[in-house]
């Protein structure tokens, strides 16, 4: 048997807002890498999968970084200059789209310094669960803030 297009994918957009709290910009959805490295992503699903729930799994951060070296499935972290902030859960499906999580993150102008950001990640607290670079970075100045829209999808 075959399964086609199996695994757990991820996407994510980027909105901009100014000072006012206007949309400047929202991005097209853009496509992650979900990690693969021993203790890290989906090898911590595998493990929950067998029991070893030594390390929750739970989605809790969003990370924002600098670092502009393309990422693989072997990362344990974004690298350089990282900036977490928490995630709100929208909603996770119960019929049709029920392998959906969906959810968003918020980023103020205090919470983001003034920068480019050039990578974006999901973690399980403190562990790494996906890895993306932006296709167009974020350069953040004062008065503006950011919310990124995600989404995993388990096939």
């Amino acid at each position: 048997m075959q399964i086609e297009n199996a695994g757990i994918k991820g996407q994510f957009r980027v909105t901009e807002f100014n000072a006012k709290g206007e949309v400047v910009h929202v991005t097209d959805w853009q496509k992650n890498l979900v990690i693969s490295s021993n203790g890290f992503g989906r090898n911590l699903i595998a493990r929950q999968l067998a029991g070893i729930t030594a390390t929750p799994i739970a989605i809790t951060k969003l990370t924002l970084s600098t670092n502009a070296v393309a990422p693989t499935v072997a990362d344990t972290s974004l690298g350089g200059t990282q900036v977490d902030t928490d995630v709100q859960f929208i909603t996770v499906g119960t019929a049709g789209q029920a392998n959906v999580v969906d959810f968003s993150a918020f980023y103020t102008d205090a919470d983001l310094a003034n920068g480019t950001y050039n990578k974006i990640g999901v973690k399980m607290g403190t562990i790494l669960l996906t890895s993306a670079m932006l296709v167009n970075p974020i350069v953040k100045d004062t008065g503006e803030q950011f919310r990124i829209d995600y989404k995993i999808n388990i096939n």
